[in-house]
């Protein structure tokens, strides 16, 4: 959960774009993306944490959060559901519980399984 907050926290990603992204899109400190519109190449920083939270996640799979072999619904309904389980973010001690984990500040909201946080 942790890496999966951190990652689209500071990378923009949508959460289906997270749950899809490939372990060789990471390289060292850097996300390389590529921009929707334009199909520019970005490479996006990812501070220590975040880094260090994916190096973290076991996997022979080449993506970070899915096996790759779920419908891309299935995965993004996984996760949802998974999402649900944290509620909203002054619900159910999710603050307590971001605190302890280390993701409070910049505040993190979870509104109707989107996840917003404030870069």
């Amino acid at each position: 959960m942790k890496a999966f907050v951190l990652t689209i926290r500071h990378s923009g990603l949508r959460i289906g774009n997270t749950i899809a992204l490939k372990r060789e899109r990471v390289k060292g400190n850097k996300l390389f993306l590529y921009t929707q519109k334009t199909g520019t190449p970005v490479h996006v920083p990812l501070p220590p944490a975040a880094v260090a939270a994916l190096e973290k996640l076991n996997g022979d799979t080449e993506h970070f959060f899915t096996s790759g072999k779920a419908k891309p619904q299935t995965a993004r309904a996984n996760w949802s559901r998974y999402l649900d389980t944290v509620t909203v973010y002054d619900c159910s001690g999710l603050k307590s519980r971001l605190i302890a984990e280390g993701l409070e500040s910049p505040p993190l909201k979870v509104y109707d399984r989107k996840v917003w946080a404030a870069v």
